[in-house]
């Protein structure tokens, strides 16, 4: 039988600094963003960058 590995779901927190986390299963990046503030939100981009990358294993 194939078993498909298990989707982790993701999530944003704040630590008590204010300082933002973007978090799935044991990995946990800081979020600072440089963006122009007419382009996408960086929460889109990591999301789709993390999304590709767990697609591509």
């Amino acid at each position: 039988m194939n078993k498909q590995p298990k989707e982790e779901k993701s999530k944003y927190i704040t630590d008590e600094n204010g300082t933002q986390f973007f978090v799935v299963g044991n990995t946990k990046i800081r979020v600072t963003e440089h963006f122009n503030s007419k382009g996408k939100h960086i929460k889109d981009l990591v999301e789709n960058a993390v999304q590709y990358a767990a697609n591509a294993a």
